[in-house]
């Protein structure tokens, strides 16, 4: 959990794949089935292929932010007839067929309209990072790749990235594990994020298999978690995610500093508090409308207010902890005493309504994660999560 991974080379990268199935199969054992298991994609592959896909899906939001005028790219779609509108408002040649092929190759659904999820077919065995991602030149109207100049090695290590995170996926479904795709730095995220949305596509339409990580002291991440919830509700799929503060607020500081962009992080501890209650907010809000078995969020939080928050919020909303809408998680000893409470609080209630499985449904609603890894690093990153 606390251990930073470098690229070490293909082998290395197959051998953390079979460790973490190794993990899947424990949890499997520990919990019947009902557990989790943490992944981190930096692991998996070169993480320089993360930040160069990162970049181009940076760009694609800022061209649909420059078609549409919209800041919040989740109300962002278009049909053809309306792309090519905006098009000669830009004064490009709406006539040249690389707008229409534009169109198709990017319509993956079919549905007449083009939107920023709809973007990619990341998982498709055969398809080509530096084919995937192309926008139209606004100014000259020629499709034009995102991701240039990659090898052909770059582009089979990118492929052998996404099917080590399938292998793990695929292998803890069999298991009964749900997988959790941890967050990670910001230039490394919407990387991380787009690949999961889509095994979140694939392997979330009867159940929550698939969880995504929101980082609640990032100022965006609302918008964020909005957009791909909104995803979830039109194409059908379980919306499920792991809500975490985050441990990154230094480092991405720091960077944001020495690069000259704007700080990436809330301004203040309250800030952050606020985002996460608004999110968790939100959920419940989107639970009502969608019903029973459509989302489902892990509370990762060691913030005694936010957990009596998510308490409270459950008991507002009449959200039984049998239905496993909200469940919590904490890094062992960081504040055990709070994590306890609620699940013999919950557990006891159980119990008392005789319901079925309550013996072991303090497991099943709280979980505590176990840190290893270097002293110095481990302690390093109890320090950062303790911050935010």
């Amino acid at each position: 959990m606390f251990r930073t991974y470098f690229y070490e080379g293909e082998d290395v990268c197959d051998r953390n794949r079979d460790i973490f199935m190794e993990t899947v199969d424990a949890v499997a054992t520990a919990t019947h089935g009902e557990g989790f298991a943490a992944i981190k994609a930096t692991a998996l592959g070169r993480p320089t292929l993360l930040l160069k896909l990162s970049e181009s899906i940076a760009q694609t939001h800022n061209f649909f932010k420059t078609l549409t005028g919209m800041e919040k790219i989740q109300f962002s779609r278009l049909s053809e007839k309306e792309l090519v509108k905006k098009l000669k408002e830009f004064g490009v040649k709406t006539d040249s067929s690389s707008v229409h092929e534009w169109f198709r190759s990017v319509d993956f659904d079919g549905d007449g309209h083009v939107d920023f999820h709809g973007w990619s077919k990341i998982l498709d065995d055969n398809a080509k990072l530096g084919s995937m991602f192309k926008i139209l030149n606004i100014k000259t109207g020629n499709l034009e790749p995102l991701i240039q100049n990659l090898t052909e090695d770059e582009e089979r290590e990118f492929a052998n990235m996404v099917r080590r995170l399938v292998d793990i996926a695929e292998h803890a479904i069999g298991k009964g594990v749900r997988v959790m795709i941890d967050a990670e730095q910001t230039y490394f995220q919407p990387a991380i994020s787009r690949i999961t949305l889509e095994m979140m596509r694939r392997y979330n339409r009867e159940r929550g298999n698939i969880f995504n990580t929101y980082q609640a002291y990032l100022r965006h991440t609302k918008d964020v978690m909005e957009c791909d919830m909104q995803l979830a509700r039109r194409e059908g799929w379980h919306f499920g995610l792991k809500l975490v503060r985050g441990a990154y607020m230094e480092q991405e500081r720091k960077r944001a500093a020495a690069i000259g962009y704007p700080d990436p992080v809330n301004p203040d501890f309250e800030a952050t508090s606020k985002m996460y209650h608004e999110c968790l907010t939100r959920l419940a809000d989107e639970h009502t409308r969608r019903g029973k078995g459509t989302v489902s969020v892990m509370v990762a939080s060691h913030n005694e207010d936010t957990m009596r928050f998510a308490v409270n919020l459950m008991k507002d909303r009449g959200i039984a902890p049998s239905e496993k809408i909200m469940c919590f998680a904490q890094l062992y000893g960081m504040c055990d005493q709070s994590l306890c409470a609620i699940g013999r609080k919950f557990s006891r209630a159980q119990s008392l309504r005789r319901v079925r499985g309550a013996a072991r449904f303090f497991h099943d609603f709280v979980s505590f994660s176990f840190g290893f890894g270097p002293v110095e690093s481990s302690l390093s990153q109890i320090a950062a999560k303790m911050l935010t």
